[in-house]
């Protein structure tokens, strides 16, 4: 399981009432604090996993295309993940109108 997006550290340190089962789910997982707290954080990171071959499915222009949506959208996004431009990917190869599409379903 990969955890991102919350602190959950603070959470099971303040006692929140969920704290035994975060700490569940950390002692189940491999757990890794990627310090991202902006948006520019989420993006850097997105880019270079994408640079690593995460949509290596999809030709370069695509590839460019999914990117410079996540940048133009990213306030709009219902979030901003790897998981995020891994829908957004699977949209733009195969959907002629995947923008729309995307607009749609990935934006708030």
């Amino acid at each position: 399981i990969f955890i991102s997006n919350y602190d959950f550290d603070a959470m099971i340190e303040r006692g929140h009432k969920l704290a035994p089962h975060l700490e569940a789910l950390v002692s189940r997982s491999h757990y890794i604090d990627l310090s991202m707290k902006t948006r520019r954080d989420y993006l850097v990171r997105i880019r270079q996993v994408v640079a690593q071959g995460l949509l290596s499915h999809l030709d370069l222009d695509q590839q460019v295309d999914v990117l410079t949506f996540i940048e133009a959208y990213a306030e709009s996004l219902r979030e901003l993940s790897l998981r995020m431009a891994l829908k957004i990917a699977a949209i733009r190869k195969t959907n002629s109108n995947w923008e729309k599409v995307a607009k749609v379903t990935c934006c708030k």
